[in-house]
């Protein structure tokens, strides 16, 4: 790595995507992406029997799917990072024991997607390993269960809250080239919101993808113009327009280059309140959408910025604030 800040990592030696795979719920597979997906399930259980099962299904399936599209053995991966939102990163946890690989377990909330391909690419490009599977999962049905409430309760759920995403995606990262380079990182910092919603994430979040945006430009001495495109995570309907007032704040308009997965998932008309969220919404956009005009060449370089929400429920309950972080990542596509 060259030319280094003490927040944003660039990768003197080339780190490359080489595959990703995509594995969603049937929310997803009806939403604008659905034909994009690798796989998709037409029920939420996924053809287990508890809900915590089927993410572990996702992101097993996402896994294998990635290995296969890159006509690679699991067993010649060097590093699999994963995270997800259950209790002790359970899903990614109880998929990587099933497997002959070294594991890192990963928790940014739903801005793990970016906290791993970050930790992945550094470590490709400091030679410590030469490849690395970066996945992450998440569920409706579980993240509901652990940091909202069961969906049994029937709670109102106010036009601020999100739509978890149910889903997974994998991609496999190489020191050996491809068409797609991860050629720089911003890692983001914890900062209080002093917000506690649960049900308006998307605001809170905005605070930390507004600080991580400014700080990669301001690093990399660059523009809003030097991307042809800046995509946010999962802020949402709120969240994406609280993003684009704080930057306006500092000078940053992010004008059309500027969009947000949590819109992207799904269709307006879905019932999904202020829009998706959840630590696939990322990574099913991402591995989709993004990829492919990368390699379609319509996009040449993009910022990708997971953004996550760090609350935990019982600091909530003693009147804690909510924490947040976004992390960065540079995508470019290569000649050829």
């Amino acid at each position: 790595m060259v030319n280094n800040t003490k927040h944003t990592w660039r990768f003197k030696n080339p780190v490359y995507l080489h595959a990703a795979a995509t594995v969603t719920g049937p929310k997803e597979k009806q939403g604008p992406l659905g034909k994009m997906f690798d796989k998709s399930y037409s029920d939420m259980y996924c053809d287990e029997e508890t809900f915590e099962k089927a993410e572990r299904r996702l992101l097993s399936d996402s896994i294998q799917i990635v290995c296969k599209k890159n006509n690679t053995s699991i067993n010649n991966i060097d590093l699999l990072l994963a995270g997800d939102l259950t209790p002790q990163l359970a899903s990614s946890h109880y998929t990587a024991y099933k497997l002959p690989v070294s594991f890192l377990g990963m928790y940014s909330a739903c801005a793990t997607l970016t906290s791993i391909i970050a930790t992945a690419s550094a470590l490709i490009s400091g030679s410590f390993i030469s490849n690395a599977i970066t996945a992450v999962s998440s569920h409706k049905r579980t993240a509901d269960k652990y940091f909202r409430n069961p969906t049994q309760l029937g709670q109102q759920i106010p036009d601020t809250a999100t739509y978890t995403v149910t889903g997974a995606g994998a991609a496999f990262l190489s020191n050996k080239p491809s068409l797609i380079t991860v050629t720089a990182a911003t890692i983001g910092k914890v900062i209080n919101t002093e917000m506690n919603d649960p049900f308006n994430m998307g605001e809170a979040m905005a605070i930390a993808a507004s600080s991580t945006i400014s700080q990669h430009l301001h690093d990399m001495k660059e523009t809003v113009k030097d991307y042809d495109l800046i995509i946010t995570g999962d802020l949402s309907t709120y969240g994406n327009k609280l993003v684009q007032i704080l930057l306006n704040k500092e000078g940053i308009d992010l004008g059309s280059s500027y969009n947000d997965c949590g819109l992207m998932i799904f269709e307006p008309n879905q019932d999904v309140f202020a829009g998706g969220s959840g630590a696939a919404c990322c990574a099913l956009v991402t591995f989709t959408y993004v990829i492919h005009e990368l390699l379609q060449k319509r996009l040449k370089r993009v910022l990708l910025v997971a953004t996550g929400a760090l609350h935990s429920p019982s600091m909530l309950e003693q009147g804690d604030f909510i924490p947040v972080i976004a992390h960065g990542v540079v995508l470019e596509a290569n000649e050829g």
